[in-house]
Formats: C-alpha cells, structure tokens, sequence
C-alpha cells in the first residue's frame, strides 16, 4: 500500500531543471537532462540559423549547440564561467542548450504548473509549456524541449 502512494506521488510530481538567461528564470524535465556541463569550445557553424551557437566535441561526440537565449530571443547567452550547457538526447542525437547558469533541480506538483499567460506572443508563445513556481515562489516558465530543439525550415530562413 505505502509503494502506491508513493508511485503516485512521483507520477504526480515532475523534476525540473531550473536555469537563468539574464534576468529570466526557466526550467526542463529534468528526466530529458543528460547531464550538464561547463561551457567549452564552440564551432560556429555557417549558414546555421542564428540560435545555434555551433557545435562542440564532447568525448568523441560532436554535439549541436543551441543558445537559448537567442532562441527565445532574449538576446544571446551570456559567456562567463557561470554559463552551461544542457546536454539532452533527442531523436537518437545529443543536443546541447547554453544558458547563462543553472541554479538547481526543484520537484513541482504536476498540477500546479500553470497554462502559459495569454499575452505571450511570438516564438516564446511556442516554447513555453507552462509556469510554475518553485518552494521560494519563484515563477518560471517550463520550456517545451521538443518545440526547442526542431528546426524547421523557417528557423533555416532566419540565417
């Protein structure tokens, strides 16, 4: 009896990753971090749409770089000793989000995470899965990890 309420009580929760580009607070399901790690060598990549930072070598694995500050178009990620990236796996792929500095890991209640507002508009307005509020009530938004990483035809258009 006791390991059902506690399966539901993980099911009900989600692990969240919460990081900052500039004065913005977001967060990713933590399930979809494969790890994080300091920021490294970057190649640009030419002709790439301007939120890819490049592509980095990660123990053999060349790894494409998003900068989500560019992405969401809050202006680029800052580059300082703070800054990281987020390496998650997507379409058998490792991807790499730079952000200005990941703060820590928070369990928020599933049913607790809001709709994102009405008046978010533009690419943001697509990225966005919600907004939830951490134990210090904080709010931040949680990003669609999928909707980030898919580059579409239109984002190669934004060269």
């Amino acid at each position: 009896m006791k390991s059902d309420s506690i399966e539901q009580s993980v099911e009900s929760s989600l692990l969240i990753v919460t990081f900052a580009i500039g004065e913005a607070r977001f967060g990713i399901d933590a399930g979809r971090v494969q790890e994080v790690v300091q920021q490294r060598a970057i190649a640009r990549v030419h002709h790439a749409p301007r939120f890819v930072a490049g592509v980095m070598n990660l123990r053999g694995r060349v790894i494409t770089v998003i900068d989500l500050g560019e992405k969401l178009e809050l202006g680029p990620a800052s580059r300082s000793e703070d800054t990281r990236i987020l390496i998650i796996e997507w379409k058998q792929e490792f991807v790499g989000l730079l952000v200005d500095n990941v703060e820590e890991v928070v369990s928020v209640e599933r049913e607790s995470i809001s709709k994102q507002p009405g008046n978010v508009h533009g690419i943001q307005s697509t990225l966005i899965a919600g907004v939830f509020q951490d134990v210090r009530t904080r709010l931040a938004a949680l990003l669609d990890v999928d909707a980030i990483v898919d580059i579409e035809e239109k984002d190669l258009a934004q060269r």
